[in-house]
C-alpha cells in the first residue's frame, strides 16, 4: 500500500493524493471482496487528529463504494483511489496516513490491519495546508419535538437536542453536550459527522449538511433509569472541528431545560372533564379540573396535551387561579371539528421548580379523560 507522492500542496482545496494497494486472498472460492481503508490526519506521536476518512472498496464494480478493483481477481487485485486532501489543518503542514484496513470476502474470510503494521514509508503523505486556528460555533440550539416534561417510570429516558454547527474552514467534526441536574448530577451525549460514500455529511439522526460550513445536528442524550428527578438544563456544549480545534459554549438557552419527575414532591389528583361538549354554536372551552398537592411557591403552570388538535387543542396556562377548594381549572379549546376530545397528558410546575406529569404524552400511564361532542339535532 502506498501513496503515489510523498508531499502535496492542498491550499487550493483541489489537491488529491493517489493511493494504491494490492489485496490478496488465499480463499480460491471467493468471488468478491469488500473493505474499508481508513485515512486520518496524524500528529508527530502517531495519534489521530480529527475525523477518520473511510475509503470503502469492492472488487466488483459498484458505485456505492469509493474504489473498485482496477485489475486482477478476488485472489489478487489492485485498487486505486484519489484521496481528496483536506484544505485546512491546525498547522501549516499536516500528515495524512492510512491508519487501518479491513476486508472480507463473500466466503466469510476477514482481515483487519492496524496502524502498527501500516506504518511504512509510503503509507502517509505530507500536505501544505491553510491554517484553521479557531474552533467551531453554533446557532439555533433547542430541544427537538419533545415535551419538556417526562415521568420517570423506571426506564431510561431519551431526548434529542438540535443545533447548527458552523465552521467555514476545516468543517465541523463532533460535539459533546453536558446536561446538569439536581445536586450537581450530569449526563452527557455525543454526536459526530459522518461523510457517506456519495458525499452527504450526516450529523446524528436525520442531521445533515445544510450549506458549506454549516451542519444541522441532532444530538441524543439518554437519562439513566435512576436519574434524579428535577430540572435538567443543558450547561455545556463542546465543539470540535476537523482540524482539531475546540470551542466551548455555556450560554445555552434555558428553554431547552427538561423536567423529569416521579411525582414524589408535587402531585395532582381528581382529574375530571365533562362527558360532553356542544359546539353547535361554534368552538367552546372544555373545562379540565384537577387538584394539585404538595405545591411550593404556587402553581407556575399547567400544560395539557391532547390526542387530536382538531377535536381539542393542547394548551399551557401560566399561574392558573386556584379555587377555594384547592382545585385548578384549565380551559381546553374545542373547535368542534372532530367528535372526541381526549386528554393524553397533564403536567404541573410549581414556583419551587418541582414538576408532576401524568398521561402517555409524558411517559406515564394513560389517562381516562375523554369528552364527546353532542350531536346536533339538525344538519
Amino acid at each position: 500500500m502506498a501513496f503515489a507522492q510523498s508531499t502535496v500542496d492542498a491550499t487550493s482545496g483541489e489537491a488529491t493524493a493517489m493511493l494504491e494497494w494490492t489485496l490478496t486472498d488465499g480463499n480460491v472460492a471467493a468471488t468478491d471482496v469488500t473493505g474499508d481503508v481508513v485515512v486520518q490526519q496524524v500528529g508527530a506521536d502517531g495519534r489521530g487528529i480529527g475525523p477518520e476518512h473511510h475509503v470503502t472498496f469492492r472488487h466488483q464494480p459498484d458505485s456505492w463504494f469509493k474504489a473498485n478493483a482496477v485489475s486482477g481477481t478476488p485472489q489478487s487485485a489492485v485498487y486505486r483511489y484519489d484521496f481528496p486532501v483536506p484544505r485546512y489543518a491546525a498547522t501549516p503542514t499536516a500528515t495524512w496516513a492510512v491508519v487501518k484496513v479491513t476486508a472480507k470476502d463473500d466466503q466469510g474470510t476477514a482481515l483487519t490491519v492496524g496502524r502498527s503494521r501500516l506504518n511504512g514509508p509510503h503509507t502517509s503523505v505530507t500536505a501544505t495546508e491553510l491554517v484553521d486556528g479557531t474552533g467551531p460555533g453554533y446557532e439555533s440550539f433547542y430541544l427537538k419535538s419533545q415535551s419538556r416534561f417526562r415521568y420517570l417510570d423506571g426506564n431510561p429516558v431519551a431526548y434529542q437536542y438540535s443545533f447548527t454547527a458552523l465552521d467555514e474552514e476545516s468543517g465541523f467534526h463532533r460535539a459533546r453536550l453536558t446536561v446538569g441536574g439536581p445536586g450537581g448530577a450530569t449526563v452527557t451525549g455525543d454526536v459526530e459527522t459522518n461523510t457517506l460514500s456519495w458525499g452527504l455529511i450526516e450529523c446524528g439522526p436525520d442531521g445533515f449538511e445544510t450549506s458549506p460550513g454549516a451542519v444541522y445536528c441532532n444530538l441524543p442524550v439518554t437519562f439513566p433509569a435512576d436519574t434524579p428527578e428535577g430540572t435538567w438544563t443543558p450547561s455545556r456544549l463542546r465543539l470540535a472541528d476537523n482540524a482539531g480545534n475546540t470551542a466551548v459554549a455555556k450560554d445555552l438557552p434555558a428553554a431547552a431545560a427538561v423536567h423529569l419527575t416521579r411525582n414524589s414532591v408535587l402531585s395532582a389528583a381528581g382529574f375530571s372533564i365533562p362527558a360532553t361538549f356542544d359546539t353547535s354554536a361554534g368552538g367552546v372551552s372544555v373545562p379540565l379540573t384537577l387538584k394539585p398537592e404538595g405545591v411550593q411557591g404556587g402553581i407556575a403552570s399547567v400544560t395539557v396535551e391532547t390526542a387530536d388538535p382538531y377535536a381539542c387543542s393542547a394548551t399551557t396556562v401560566d399561574a392558573p387561579a386556584v379555587a377555594s377548594d384547592g382545585t385548578v381549572t384549565v380551559p381546553v379549546w374545542a373547535p368542534g371539528l372532530n367528535d372526541h376530545c381526549t386528554v393524553t397528558g397533564i403536567a404541573l410546575l410549581d414556583g419551587a421548580g418541582h414538576a408532576a406529569a401524568y398521561g402517555s404524552a409524558f411517559g406515564g400511564p394513560a389517562l381516562a379523560l375523554e369528552s364527546h361532542r353532542v350531536t346536533a339535532p339538525t344538519p
